[in-house]
């Protein structure tokens, strides 16, 4: 109000305090109300103390004081109450028009008062410092207006006191006095909010502070309280939450002791549980055959795999997933593809047949693993058996094999295994061989021989192998066959080889622990020289044994081959003459006729066909149709049809017989079951000595008839002579196998095969207590099946190259090996890992060549380097004399070929800058001889630089001398690198790493163009091949 009260008009509505939290809906529950966003409450900060310096006296105090503080300051008093003021009395002035200042410096102060003046003197100020030396009262006077008050700066009015007029000292006195004794409002106490916005500065005689500044108090005590609560949540929470965290660190680490308890329990139950499934289940297919009881396990194992990747093997299921993919890759990729069996990849069967290296020679580590089973055999029985010679035709084929550095595919006797068995085999063998029986014929030809191979020495090691002879053992009991070696010919093995070789072969598998009673060969007249030197012959089928001298090898025919010999000679002949009547084709000939009255009955002899009696060239090494041609139902329809009336078989007696012996004699010499087996009490014995009778008697009756013959031309010859007056000279040679016997090989392979049968089978009966001797173990049936393996391995290829031929043998040559014998301690597994880990026995011979390699291609190197401009020039000049280059070198295909070293010429450069800027160059900067890179690039192959060009260029030129001047032979490589002794190379690299970088492109671009002479050379060798078989068909056409 005007006067300064007070008037307070009750609200209609409540009003909130300041500062506080406004409530929507007090009446209803909390989950109406909105939800509020809790802050983070505020960090804690020290309030710095306050340093002031305390004085009671009122000298100098202005000098103290900073200026702002000097300023005139008041209160205002409009809210105090009349009741509260000290003046009971309202106090008037005369009215004056300016305030005396010199009279109010002059006035008494009370304690705590100053004056401080203006220097211009127009005001005076009266001020009060308290305690903490701040001015809280001030009283100004100025000029003609009004005395100014102010409480601690607010402005403050005096309402009983009138100061509209007066400006006299005593004004100013009083003024001075009732200021003086105002009572001042402590504030809230509070260092936050000292005083409340609205305080009014003075207050009662009796009161402490305003009721603003006692409500702010309030207000600031009830937010440190609600502070202070929070804060004393928060610790808890903090407090709490730690203890939590430490109770769940205890509870984790003890779940974690759990856990580890509770998984090892687990893992140990998994591995029982798998060790009993596997119980159960080896125990359940325990009566499988091997080769089932691994397609299970692993169709099992597969199961556990979420999918195809990630499976194992075990090595026996690799080894029979190799001989499937092998036999036929067709069946096995159907058997893959509709997941029959579980199968490893094309690519996984790769990568075994990679470590499968092929050698020839007898394999030692075969002959170890034999050893080793041997000693599994405690029956002596069991290890006794035959040794199997048989030869193959292979297409000839070249390859270079980068870890003995040579070029491989010529003739191999298997000189480096040898050298595995120590000097004293060596020994043995020449002392063997000079205990065979000596012919002076021998000696002849074995110096002939020595000269021609010492005159053709190079000659001979140049000789492309075109066969593989292949020695097995087969024992008389069990069903397995061990091949022990391969041999890689030109042409067929002479006697000398081969004699050789059997030695060598007796004496190896003798010292494996095996009983070796025999030989088994064919009827090729090369094996009958061998036969030969062991002194083998129609009275005498057996030799001295080499390992044993109270021993004896005896040496036997292949029988069914021998089958097949006599038809030839029927077909051939048409007609053979015997004492019992003449064996004639026409006969069989006359069971067609008759057979093939019949277009819809029953036939007699339904098998017999024309191509048994005219049969082309690959029909007259059908074993079955050999053995239906001498069959007993032959005989027998040949007697039936010549009592139905059939002229043509009048005088088939002869036939009939041979037919009869020779199937009886089949029977005895291929029995392959005990029940069709031999014995010396057994019908079969006897089957032997009859054919053996009836073929002597033929051969004497065949004798006599020829000297008969012979005597009656000679008796005519010399008449003739006598009519016409001449003298008789001499006598004529006459052939002396005319229409009697068969050939000389099959009449001989016959007489001494029989003998030896029928002394071996005593032998093993009487002296080795054989019950009975299975017969078809005197043949090589096992062979030729090996072989029609191979063949059908190669797809329509039916010749093998020499490489796959070896592969394909060391693969086969571990199957009868990784069945372990029954009853022994060694399982099939680890046979097969023996095999097939067995260290390279040529690894020595590998290191000296690449360790010859290096030395050489460091000796060029160095020897360019020291080479002077004069000398360099000089022998280049007579390298281009002697070493002229016949065709020319394509430089687009040199810098193609050139991209590629660079790229892989990069490991080589340790990681240095400049090596690697001296391999390429920039696309840019490519010249005219890059003109290939360019139209075949997509932007990704190398430009190689000038230093490699030239470098391949220098290499180049004398590989394409060496080939063009020099057959290629084994050591090629090696020819090359004598061609380059004698020019100073193009270094590549820096001058830290030139050598070795220099090096390894040599190295490797030598052996890769190694791999591409023997490729061109195979194919231009199939391109002949093709050439001369479009050759014979013209010939057969005209």
């Amino acid at each position: 109000m005007p006067d300064g009260t007070i008037d307070k008009i009750p609200r209609d509505r409540p009003k909130l305090k300041a500062n506080s939290d406004p409530t929507i809906f007090p009446k209803y529950p909390d989950y109406y109300r909105p939800n509020e966003t809790k802050r983070k409450s505020p960090k804690k900060r020290a309030v710095p103390k306050k340093v002031t310096n305390k004085t009671s006296t009122n000298e100098n105090v202005e000098e103290l004081l900073p200026p702002q503080i000097l300023e005139p300051v008041a209160a205002d008093a409009k809210k105090c109450t009349a009741e509260e003021n000290p003046a009971e009395i309202p106090v008037t002035f005369p009215t004056s028009s300016a305030w005396p200042y010199l009279d109010i410096k002059k006035l008494p102060l009370p304690s705590g008062w100053i004056v401080c003046d203006k220097p211009e003197g127009e005001s005076v100020n009266l001020v009060h410092i308290n305690e903490d030396l701040q001015i809280d009262k001030s009283i100004s006077f100025k000029g003609e207006e009004k005395a100014s008050i102010k409480i601690r700066g607010n402005d403050y009015f005096l309402p009983d006191v009138h100061m509209e007029d007066a400006r006299d000292l005593s004004t100013a006195k009083t003024i001075l006095g009732h200021v003086s004794l105002l009572k001042l409002c402590t504030g809230t106490g509070k260092n936050r909010h000292k005083f409340s916005v609205a305080c009014r500065g003075a207050i009662g005689i009796h009161a402490r502070r305003c009721e603003e500044c006692r409500s702010e108090r309030k207000r600031i005590q009830k937010d440190e309280e609600r502070k202070e609560k929070l804060k004393t949540r928060q610790k808890e929470k903090v407090q709490k939450r730690k203890m939590q965290k430490q109770s769940l660190k205890r509870s984790q680490k003890n779940l974690l002791l759990k856990v580890k308890k509770y998984r090892n329990q687990i893992h140990q139950a998994q591995i029982e549980c798998s060790n009993l499934e596997k119980e159960v289940l080896d125990k359940a297919i325990s009566k499988l055959p091997d080769a089932q009881q691994e397609a299970v396990r692993a169709c099992f194992e597969a199961a556990t795999r979420k999918g195809p990747s990630g499976r194992r093997y075990t090595p026996e299921w690799v080894y029979e997933c190799l001989l499937m993919r092998i036999k036929d890759r067709k069946l096995y990729d159907h058997i893959r593809d509709h997941k029959i069996l579980i199968l490893p990849c094309a690519s996984t069967i790769r990568g075994y047949l990679k470590n499968y290296g092929g050698t020839f020679g007898f394999q030692p580590q075969t002959l170890e693993m034999m050893k080793v089973k041997a000693e599994e055999m405690k029956d002596t029985n069991k290890r006794r058996g035959m040794l199997l010679i048989d030869e193959m035709h292979l297409s000839k084929g070249l390859y270079f094999d980068a870890s003995v550095l040579k070029v491989k595919g010529f003739k191999d006797m298997g000189e480096d295994t040898r050298d595995a068995f120590g000097e004293d085999f060596s020994e043995e063998v020449n002392e063997a061989m000079e205990k065979l029986p000596f012919d002076p014929r021998d000696a002849q030809k074995a110096k002939r021989r020595e000269t021609t191979l010492e005159k053709n020495k190079n000659k001979r090691d140049r000789n492309l192998g075109d066969h593989a002879l292949v020695i097995s053992f087969q024992p008389f009991m069990g069903t397995w066959v061990q091949p022990i070696g391969c041999f890689l010919t030109h042409g067929c093995a002479n006697d000398h080889e081969l004699t050789k070789l059997v030695l060598e072969g007796v004496i190896l598998t003798e010292r494996s622990g095996y009983f070796v009673d025999g030989v088994v060969t064919d009827g090729a007249s090369w094996n009958r020289s061998m036969w030969k030197k062991f002194g083998v012959s129609q009275d005498n089928p057996r030799a001295v044994h080499p390992c044993d001298e109270e021993r004896h090898l005896w040496f036997i025919s292949d029988f069914p081959h021998l089958m097949k010999c006599m038809r030839n000679c029927i077909v051939s002949k048409k007609i053979i003459l015997t004492p019992h009547g003449d064996v004639k084709l026409e006969h069989w000939n006359a069971i067609l006729e008759a057979d093939a009255l019949r277009r819809v009955g029953l036939r007699e002899c339904y098998k017999l066909t024309k191509a048994h009696l005219n049969p082309n060239p690959w029909q007259k090494m059908n074993v079955r149709m050999a053995w239906e041609f001498w069959s007993a139902s032959c005989a027998a329809a040949m007697e039936t049809f010549r009592l139905q009336g059939c002229d043509k078989l009048e005088d088939c007696d002869g036939s009939v017989k041979m037919c009869k012996l020779i199937n009886n004699l089949a029977d005895t010499m291929n029995g392959n079951r005990p029940q069709n087996a031999v014995n010396l009490e057994s019908q079969k014995i006897k089957a032997i000595d009859d054919f053996l009778d009836y073929f002597l008697d033929l051969k004497d009756w065949a004798n006599k008839k020829l000297r008969e013959k012979l005597e009656a031309a000679e008796k005519h010859r010399v008449e003739m002579l006598r009519k016409e007056g001449k003298k008789p000279r001499g006598k004529t040679a006459y052939q002396t196998q005319e229409d009697y016997i068969f050939s000389d090989s099959t009449d001989i392979g016959l007489i001494v095969s029989l003998k030896a049968a029928k002394e071996l089978t005593e032998f093993l009966i009487k002296n080795c207590k054989f019950k009975y001797v299975m017969t078809a173990r005197f043949n090589q049936d096992a062979l030729e099946r090996f072989f029609g393996l191979v063949r059908q391995s190669c797809g329509g290829n039916t010749h093998p190259e020499p490489r796959v031929f070896a592969q394909l043998f060391r693969l086969l040559s571990i199957y009868a090996l990784v069945k372990p014998v029954r009853g022994s301690n060694i399982t099939g597994g680890e046979m097969i890992n023996t095999l097939l880990n067995l260290k390279d026995l040529n690894s020595c011979s590998k290191q000296e060549r690449k360790e010859a390699l290096s030395k050489k291609l460091d000796e060029i190197i160095l020897n360019g380097e020291n080479l002077e401009d004069i000398s360099e020039l000089m022998d280049n000049v007579a390298d281009h004399d002697h070493d002229y280059i016949g065709e020319s070198i394509d430089e687009f295909a040199l810098a193609y070929v050139g991209g590629f070293v660079a790229r892989h010429a990069k490991k080589y450069c340790n990681n240095c800058d400049q090596c690697l800027e001296s391999l390429k160059k920039s696309e840019e900067s490519a010249t005219e001889v890059d003109l290939l890179i360019k139209l075949k690039s997509k932007g990704y192959l190398t430009y190689p630089s000038d230093a490699v060009i030239n470098l391949l260029r220098q290499l180049e030129e004398k590989i394409i001398t060496a080939s063009l001047h020099n057959e290629l032979e084994e050591n090629i490589l090696f020819v090359v690198l004598d061609k380059l002794e004698n020019i100073k190379v193009s270094p590549v690299g820096c001058d830290l790493h030139q050598n070795e970088v220099t090096k390894s492109i040599m190295k490797f671009f030598l052996i890769t163009r190694m791999h591409f002479l023997t490729r061109r050379w195979n194919e231009r060798t199939k391109e002949d091949r093709v050439k001369m078989k479009g050759f014979m068909k013209q010939g057969k056409l005209c």
